[in-house]
């Protein structure tokens, strides 16, 4: 007689239950009995989800994330003892490789069975355990990947806990606009990472009229001398905006090198995007002291009893499990350590609400590592998981934590200004209100909130150089070419153009033409270098306009005669302003 697979099913289940009956039996005696002689009731055996953890432990990022991590693992229990799941973490160094990121995913979803992996630490790590999370329906949820790439493609199984990259490029071409500034130069990691929100924040840029003249792309720990090129290189640039999107340890090495060449001077300015702007409070002195003058964003985390007794826990553990230098600011949290213990939390109290016990961990089938991730099998935990987790909306660390479209939704950010040894709130910008100097968190009393007009937050900016004027956003470019300009020397119509001392370092040139000229270069938005040529046209005009038709000795010339036919037939001129006078063009 042949067995069908669901008898073979319904027999192997009625076996089970026929077996389990005695030892459940036997263990509701045994808690009758623990009742009967100590008066209380045994601890309820808790049923553990096993999950992953991916980072690189030999970062500041990775240690306090991971330590982050498990002060909520912690928290989370020691607030509700009676909960029957418990969250077991299983911890691996991807040592900053993309390669060593996905075989630890790999190796904790084959062999620990995990049923949730939280990492990994950056976007380029973050690309394959996309696939990998779609394939095994194992949730991956990051709380410090933070660049678009990532889910530029359907990736249902992955998760980010923390903001996107892009979400800022409206703060930032919201504070680029107020200072009237119309050019910027993008300055960006050489990869995925850092091209990932130039779609993004170009599109911001110009939306507000402002345009990105030059992008300046540099690889990921290349020697110095290559950075300083970029960097003479931009300095010959008219363009004196600058905002940089790196992560933090190649944003360090970038300022000092700018530092050391001359700029961070007065005439500069310099943004940040969040991966530095968060950590722009844990960074060592010497750091700091290469970026005074330099505006940062980040998300706004508004400060509480329960952010500040968790900071002062939180340096005390860090510098006791890794002995960090007396300079305790290196060991503060930052906005990803927040992030990191949310996600714990959410995931522990996702966990509870499943109610899965037996299917909670992947029970995949692959035999060993070197199965293609196409064999891989699907948890049949995971979609439960990941429903229950999106689900899930609480109030964690770093304020209300709900998933929107798989990531956080678009935060307040907060405008810091690196000034001296310290970091200084100078604004806000929130989506539907725009920059703002104040608020409703932070409002003072009797204070009602206001938008921030051209140029005015919380406080006046220190720019670069120590400097409390507003820069213009362009100079004269070093090395660049200068635009020489023809003057004529003559003994009438001295009213208009003046030439005296024209072989001697004295040379002086005056009159209502050069006036009119200099106050039309003035009203450019750009740098415009030029000297002025004094030309000798005591017989005729018409050498002078040859040499600027043929572009020998001058490019332009202002002069105080009337044009003719046969001079036009050479050269542009400029509109008649006054009855003896042109400006002329070529």
């Amino acid at each position: 007689m042949r067995i069908t697979m669901a008898s073979r099913v319904a027999s192997t289940s009625v076996f089970h239950q026929l077996l389990f009956l005695p030892l459940l039996a036997g263990h509701c005696a045994a808690a009758a009995a623990a009742v009967a002689t100590t008066g209380t009731a045994p601890v309820v055996a808790s049923v553990p989800l096993d999950v992953g953890v991916i980072l690189d432990l030999a970062t500041g990022l990775g240690k306090k994330s991971l330590l982050g991590m498990e002060m909520a693992v912690h928290d989370f229990y020691a607030a509700h003892p009676g909960y029957t799941t418990r969250v077991k973490l299983h911890v691996r160094d991807s040592n900053r490789s993309v390669v060593a990121a996905a075989s630890a995913a790999l190796d904790l979803i084959n062999n620990k069975k995990v049923g949730i992996v939280i990492g990994p630490q950056n976007t380029l790590q973050a690309e394959f355990l996309t696939y990998l999370a779609n394939t095994t329906k194992v949730p991956v949820i990051t709380s410090s990947a933070t660049g678009d790439t990532v889910t530029q493609y359907h990736v249902p199984y992955f998760l980010r806990a923390c903001v996107k990259g892009s979400f800022q490029a409206a703060s930032i071409a919201a504070f680029v606009k107020s200072y009237g500034w119309k050019n910027v130069v993008l300055v960006y990691e050489d990869n995925n990472y850092g091209a990932g929100i130039l779609p993004s924040i170009t599109d911001a840029l110009e939306a507000v009229d402002v345009h990105v003249i030059n992008r300046s792309a540099i690889p990921t720990s290349c020697p110095g001398d290559r950075i300083d090129a970029e960097l003479y290189k931009l300095m010959t640039m008219q363009t004196r905006v600058f905002i940089v999107h790196m992560l933090p340890a190649d944003a360090a090495r970038l300022f000092a090198r700018a530092s050391a060449i001359g700029m961070l001077t007065e005439g500069y300015v310099w943004m940040v995007t969040d991966d530095i702007g968060i950590a722009l409070d844990v960074l060592p002195q010497h750091t700091t002291e290469t970026m005074l003058g330099v505006v940062g964003f980040r998300p706004y985390v508004a400060k509480s009893t329960r952010i500040t007794g968790f900071m002062d826990r939180f340096v005390t553990r860090y510098r006791a499990k890794y002995h960090q230098d007396p300079d305790v600011r290196v060991a503060k949290p930052t906005m990803f350590q927040y992030w990191a213990y949310d996600v714990v939390w959410a995931i522990a109290s996702a966990t509870e609400k499943s109610k899965r016990p037996r299917s909670l961990n992947l029970g995949s089938t692959t035999g060993y590592m070197g199965k293609l991730v196409d064999d891989l099998q699907p948890s049949p935990a995971g979609p439960e998981l990941l429903a229950s987790i999106i689900g899930g909306e609480f109030y964690g660390l770093a304020g209300r934590f709900r998933f929107v479209d798989r990531h956080l939704p678009v935060p307040q950010y907060e405008i810091v200004n690196v000034i001296e040894e310290k970091i200084r709130r100078i604004g806000f910008w929130s989506p539907g209100y725009g920059l703002s100097a104040f608020l409703n968190s932070s409002t003072r009393p009797g204070q009602a909130r206001r938008r921030a007009k051209a140029g005015q937050v919380l406080r006046a900016v220190i720019w670069p150089g120590d400097s409390i004027t507003v820069p213009r956003g362009w100079d004269f470019p070093a090395n660049g070419k200068i635009l020489q300009i023809a003057v004529p020397v003559r003994r009438d119509f001295k009213v208009f153009v003046k030439v005296e001392n024209p072989n001697s370092s004295m040379q002086s040139v005056t009159g209502y033409c050069i006036d009119v000229f200099e106050a039309a270069v003035k009203k450019l938005p750009y740098a415009l270098p030029f000297k002025y040529m004094p030309y000798d046209c005591a017989n005729s005009y018409d050498k002078l306009v040859s040499q600027v038709y043929f572009k020998v000795g001058a490019n332009y010339f202002i002069t105080n005669f009337l044009a003719i036919e046969f001079q036009s037939l050479f050269i542009l001129f400029t509109n008649l302003f006054c009855f003896h006078c042109l400006v002329v063009d070529i």
